[in-house]
């Protein structure tokens, strides 16, 4: 081989490997621990990493199983990394990237309380919904009025997947007290409390071909929807707690308490607008239209002695 030849390949060799050796050191990483405030390893929290230039997401991860992270190959400049988990607070620092470094970024996170808590399903107070053995559900007053429902039946039904409210007709007593069911049991097997205390079943035995034939449940439309504040759903058995009719689970309603404001509520509605210019023939409610509603509602409260 001649001198000239040689001296090429050599050439090449140390090109070849100075190219990868060059791009190693053109990029730069983050590594650090999340810990809680005792000092302890917080695993599984979402570690996000932001270009501070262009306020995009470089990165996402989450931390191991001794909380540590790493995140290599960023290009260098500033970034906002902040590390997050439920049931703790948000915390975020500005790193700055340099080529060939790794740059540490360790985080702490404080504790949040949780400030929804329920009291159906559970003797505990201050508990809340996420750490109820059961599931419980909660639905306030802005979903209730969300829904445009009137009847507390109906919104139940539109908000609680396991609840039915069934609508039958020429069914005897059975049209106004409808049937209430959870989990798709019988009416008499779900407990209905109003502010934590049993409310009273109906004295009207279903005994037509209609859903819940041979029990008697709750008219739980007797409870008006505009004096709820919220209501609870416990979708679970509680028998071993309630008696054997919280078999299908629990419905807690807890009334309005406040003394000092009034709402006032209506609504009117049509089906369609009536055309007088219709022949009679073509429809029976030509003339009339197919009917509609009003309806309203009002809503006070007052203090009753010293505790009221």
């Amino acid at each position: 081989m001649s001198p000239s030849r040689r001296f090429l390949l050599v050439l090449a060799f140390f090109t070849a490997a100075a190219i990868p050796a060059r791009a190693q050191t053109s990029t730069g990483g983050i590594a650090g621990v999340v810990r809680d405030e005792s000092g302890a390893a917080v695993p599984a929290a979402t570690v996000t990493i932001t270009d501070a230039r262009t306020g995009g997401i470089a990165r996402i991860l989450a931390s191991g199983p001794n909380g540590a992270y790493a995140v290599p190959n960023l290009s260098p400049g500033l970034y906002v990394v902040s590390a997050e988990l439920k049931g703790f607070g948000k915390a975020a620092q500005n790193v700055r990237v340099s080529a060939g470094a790794t740059m540490k970024a360790d985080f702490t996170l404080s504790a949040k309380l949780e400030e929804a808590v329920t009291v159906t399903g559970t003797r505990v107070k201050g508990r809340t919904s996420t750490e109820t053995l059961a599931p419980v559900d909660v639905i306030d007053a802005e979903a209730i009025r969300a829904t445009g429902a009137t009847e507390t039946g109906k919104v139940l039904q539109l908000l609680e997947p396991s609840f039915n409210f069934s609508t039958t007709y020429i069914s005897d007593g059975t049209d106004i007290i409808r049937p209430a069911t959870l989990r798709s049991l019988n009416p008499d097997q779900v407990l209905v409390l109003v502010n934590g205390k049993r409310y009273h079943q109906q004295s009207l035995m279903n005994y037509q071909q209609t859903v819940a034939r041979g029990s008697a449940g709750y008219d739980i439309n007797s409870i008006p929807a505009s004096a709820i504040d919220r209501i609870e759903v416990l979708r679970d058995g509680a028998a071993a707690q309630y008696g054997s009719d919280a078999i299908a689970g629990v419905i807690n309603i807890i009334l309005k308490r406040q003394t000092d404001l009034t709402d006032v509520t209506a609504e009117a509605g049509r089906y369609y607008k009536a055309n007088p210019a219709l022949p009679l023939d073509v429809s029976p409610d030509a003339e009339t239209g197919h009917g509609g509603q009003l309806m309203g509602s009002a809503n006070t409260g007052f203090a009753v002695g010293n505790g009221g």
